[in-house]
This record gives structure tokens, C-alpha cells and sequence, in this order.
């Protein structure tokens, strides 16, 4: 199963901004992917295909629906999507013929043709198309999807016992550095910054969304509800990196320390190492006995080896299988240059896990060995490495011969040694809705999203099925709403809406979810859906089987 992409770019300029469209993804000048549903994004390709020219909807209807009716109402809330992302508010983009169809305007190649077309001339606008190789902005669309969206903070926000902090995607100043080294090195310090118990850090799927110049420290952090703001920039010459980074407080845009790391990939361990100590001492927290040995274990020396950890862990983030592999053999390639680098173990054996959470396996049983050996590996090297017993908590939760009792204990022997980590809490309370104990799990995914500044999206996919297998459909829509606005195209988050729609009776917006899912490339029959499962309680299975069932999934 391979989803890379194959297909070259297209460019188009719709009044004046540019986009970029690729394999059903938009993506704005910048490379920034747009957020467009798959059946959205199809209506948007056929548009275009007849630039300048009304689409009736019964053309719309046989393109994008060719194995089904759509109501009226699918293909509005199709253009609906396609203008809310193009800023049209005033539909002179995409217009609107009444009970006949829509256009949208288009000159080809940027210079006018001839509009012969069944509708005045002088309301077509300019739209400029041109071809485009892939670049590396073809790639950095890819990495950045798990980060296009945001939650608004509440207008009355949840008292927090910790510091919030936001990290910025660093700027990149130089051509010679690549995309994902400038993200990797602000994700890096997310996680690290994470391990401290006295920190909240707002999640990089909702800081990246506010990196721009437009606004100054003070409103983003009013805007991300963090006390305190870091901002980054990276250049590269002659194979010496300079990295610069700021610590400001939200409050009054105050500069609370500067610093500058100059020098060969050997300054990416002391931007690693120095940097930490640096924000701790500045930053009003009290490290606890747990916090001070993680500080002082920095679990290897080699330049390189580090710097694959960085671009294995933003290629894994964008949740495809391609992207998998690709972050796979940057893992490996940590641990070929450093063989005692346990965090890289515990890293592969993560990115297997998500693999088999979504049947991404060719060789399950040999890919399930390789999973156990590098997140045992992990444990053997670092005991107290929370991240691997972390792996080995998911492993246990997802493999084939399941073994959830082993998997809570791990996950609890990472909670002990990370307390304040709220992915090892979430994913225990998931563990206990796949027993069958989901009342158990709601007070835990509640008290978290009430205290969590900006919640990422498997928070509420873990929330929507406990609510779910616990009947609550209604109270089910806010949580798997916020989901898919955070990553549109989760397969997870989409598998839930189908049955919990169709639960609630409505059953057109549950073939929408399953149109949506079965567009990104997978299999919905009902056997394939059951496959996807994680929870081995059987009165769960029955539940969800009789949702799909009534979705009008068959075998």
C-alpha cells in the first residue's frame, strides 16, 4: 500500500493568490495545505476542468457520485467547503445559476482565450494554470497536514497548574536548509519540553497554524492561550548552521532570553542540550527529581544520529504509510549511528504501532516481532524511558494476539514515570474502552481536555468512543467534529462519524463520512471496517457492527 504522491502539481491563480493542487490536495502558495474534503476537492477539480463555463448539477452528480443519488444538499455543502477555502464570501469565484449549476472563472495558460461559453463573458474572471514539477514544497505539503487546523480557545478558559508554553515552527532564512530540519528542531524541543512536569505545551498540530508575522507575541499568545511564546529562526552556509531562538512572555511581548547556536551539525546537540536548561531556568517551574535525570540523560552525542530522530519523527506525524516508511528508515538510520540511542528504538516501535492500528501490514506477524524487539530494546537500554514503555503499552493494545492487561500495565509504568503526560493517560483510558470499561474512561478523557490548553485530535477521537460505545451519540458529534477539523482525513476520526451518524439516524450524512473515507483510498466494506477495531469487548463489536450495518456497509 503505497500513498505517495505520483502525480505532478498543478498551479492556478484564482484572483490573484495562487494555489497548487496535488493528487486531491490544496494547497496554497506558500505550500500550506488547504482544508478541503475529498468530495469537495473533486466538485473543485471538476470546476475547473470546465473553466468559465456553468457545471449543471446533474453533470456534478454524475462526475463526483457516479455510484450514487446526491441530494441538493451534498453538492451545496460541497461548494459551501470549496468557498469558505477560497475566501469567496461575495461567490464571485464560484458563482451561483439558481436550479441550474455553478461556475467557477478561468483563463487557461494565463492568457485569455475565447469564452464561448452559455454565460456572459464579462463576468468571467481571470485564472491563471501552469504546470509545475515537484519541488520540495511538494514534500513539505505532506508533512505539514497533520498541522493545518486549530481549536479556539473557550471564552472562559479552564485555570491551568502548569506553565503553557507555544513553540513556533522555526523560520527558515536559508535555501540550504531543508523544510523539515527548521520543524524538526521547534518539534523536538516540543518534546522535550513536554518531559517537564511543570510545562503545558500547546501541541505543534495547533502553534503551526499561528506562525506569521502578522501578529505579535502578545496575540499569538492570547490566540493559543499560552503564558509564554518561543520563536526560532535556522540558516545554513558552507555546512555551519546558525540557530537563533527567543523566549518572550505572552503577557507583555517582553524578551525573557535570546540565544544563538553557531557552528557544523554539532551544534544541533548543544541547541539541544543548552537550549532546555536555558528555558527551564528562566521559566517558573520547580523540577522534580525525575525532571533533573531526564535533563541529564540526553541519550546520545552523535550529531547525525539526532538529526535523524528530527526527521523521523516529522515524517511519521503525518500519519500515512508512505510517510511511515520513510520515517522508519530514518529511525534505523539513528540506531545504525548509534546502537545504544534508545529513544530511536522506542520511536520505530511507535511507528509500528501506527501501522497496525491501520492495517498497514503486508507481513503482520513478522512486522509485529520487529515491533516487540525494538520497544523491548528501548526498555533494556533506558528502564525508566517512558516512551518505551509507552510503545510497548500501544503494541500490546493493536497486535494480533492482543494482550490489554499487559498494555495497561505498561502504560501505567509510563504515567508513573511521566505524570503530567497526557498521550500515556489518553491512550490508557483508550485501552479501557477497548475492554468493554468506557464509564471508566470518560472521567479520564474529561478531566484531561478540561485542563489541556489545545487538546490534539486523538484526544477527542478517544473521547467520541467512549461516548459512542456508551450510547451517547449526541454528546459523540462535538468531539468527532473537532477531530476532523484538526485532520480532515483521519481515517480513525471518519470510521466513528460513519457509525455514530448512522446511530443517530442520519443516515445521508453517514454515506458522506463513507463517500469521504473511501475517496482517501480505503476499503469500506464491513469486514474491512471490523478489522479496524481495536476493542475486544464483544457487546463493542456487536455495537459498532450494527452502526456500520445500518450505514449500509456489506461484506
Amino acid at each position: 500500500m503505497d500513498q505517495a504522491d505520483s502525480a505532478e502539481p498543478l498551479v492556478f491563480t484564482l484572483a490573484d493568490n495562487c494555489y497548487e493542487m496535488q493528487n486531491g490536495q490544496l494547497s496554497d502558495s506558500s505550500g500550506e495545505p488547504l482544508p478541503l474534503r475529498a468530495k469537495s476537492s473533486r466538485v473543485l477539480q471538476v470546476l475547473l476542468e470546465h473553466h468559465g463555463k456553468m457545471v449543471s448539477k446533474d453533470e456534478l452528480a454524475r462526475t463526483v457520485w457516479p455510484e450514487t443519488l446526491p441530494t441538493d444538499e451534498s453538492i451545496s455543502r460541497c461548494i459551501s467547503d470549496i468557498r469558505k477555502v477560497l475566501g469567496d464570501s461575495d461567490h464571485k469565484l464560484l458563482e451561483t445559476f439558481p436550479k441550474r449549476g455553478y461556475r467557477i472563472n478561468a483563463v487557461i495558460g494565463g492568457h485569455p482565450e475565447s469564452t464561448q461559453t452559455d454565460l456572459p463573458p464579462d463576468e468571467v474572471s481571470a485564472v491563471r494554470w501552469q504546470i509545475a514539477g515537484v519541488s520540495g514544497a511538494a514534500i513539505l505539503v505532506s508533512v505539514v497536514m497533520l498541522y493545518w487546523f486549530w481549536i479556539p480557545a473557550k471564552e472562559t478558559p479552564v485555570p491551568l497548574t502548569r506553565a503553557v508554553i507555544a513553540v513556533l515552527p522555526f523560520e527558515n532564512l536559508s535555501a540550504d536548509v531543508p523544510d523539515h530540519l527548521s520543524m524538526g528542531l521547534a518539534e523536538n524541543l516540543i518534546n522535550e519540553l513536554s518531559e517537564i512536569s511543570g510545562f503545558r505545551v500547546i501541541p505543534e498540530s495547533i502553534s503551526a497554524t499561528h506562525a506569521t508575522d502578522k501578529n505579535s507575541p502578545v496575540e499569538l499568545a492570547n490566540e493559543l492561550g499560552s503564558r509564554y511564546v518561543v520563536l526560532g529562526e535556522v540558516q545554513q552556509a558552507n555546512d555551519q548552521y546558525q540557530i537563533s531562538v527567543q523566549l518572550l512572555d505572552g503577557q507583555d511581548g517582553v524578551v525573557m532570553w535570546a540565544g544563538t547556536y553557531r557552528g557544523s551539525n554539532e551544534v544541533l546537540l548543544s541547541y539541544r542540550d543548552d537550549l532546555l536548561e536555558h528555558l527551564v531556568r528562566e521559566l517558573p517551574v520547580k523540577l522534580t527529581k525525575q525532571d533533573k535525570l531526564r535533563l541529564a540523560n540526553r541519550k546520545t552525542n552523535i550529531p547525525l544520529a539526532f538529526e535523524e530522530v528530527l526527521l523521523g519523527r516529522q515524517a511519521i506525524s503525518t500519519f500515512t504509510y508512505a510517510n511511515s516508511l520513510q520515517a522508519e528508515r530514518h529511525f534505523r538510520q539513528a540506531i545504525e549511528l548509534d546502537p545504544q540511542y534508545s529513544v530511536a528504538y522506542a520511536q520505530v516501535a511507535a511507528t509500528f504501532a501506527i501501522r497496525l492500528e491501520n492495517n498497514w501490514t503486508v507481513l503482520t506477524e513478522a512486522d509485529e516481532q520487529r515491533a516487540f524487539y525494538y520497544a523491548d530494546k528501548a526498555v533494556e537500554l533506558d528502564p525508566e524511558l517512558w516512551s518505551g514503555h509507552y510503545a510497548l503499552g500501544r503494541l500490546h493494545s493493536v497486535v494480533s494476539s492482543k494482550n490489554l492487561d499487559a498494555a495497561v500495565t505498561h502504560l501505567k509504568k509510563a504515567i508513573s514515570l511521566q505524570p503530567e503526560n497526557d498521550d500515556a493517560r489518553v491512550y490508557y483510558a483508550a485501552v479501557r474502552i477497548f475492554q468493554g470499561k468506557q464509564q471508566e474512561a470518560i472521567p479520564i478523557l474529561e478531566a484531561v481536555l478540561a485542563t489541556h490548553p489545545s487538546p490534539p485530535f486523538w484526544y477527542y477521537l478517544s473521547y467520541s468512543n467512549a461516548l459512542f460505545q456508551s450510547k451517547r451519540y449526541a454528546d459523540a458529534v462535538e468531539p468527532l467534529n473537532q477531530c476532523l477539523e484538526q485532520l480532515p482525513t483521519a481515517p480513525y476520526c471518519l470510521r466513528f462519524q460513519i457509525a455514530n451518524y448512522a446511530q443517530l439516524g442520519q443516515v445521508e450524512d453517514a454515506q458522506w463520512a463513507l463517500d469521504e473515507y473511501t475517496m482517501l483510498g480505503y476499503e469500506s466494506s464491513l469486514s474491512a471496517m471490523m478489522l479496524a477495531v481495536l476493542s475486544q469487548d464483544p457487546d463493542n463489536r456487536t455495537h459498532i457492527e450494527g452502526a456500520y450495518r445500518a450505514a449500509g456497509l456489506v461484506d
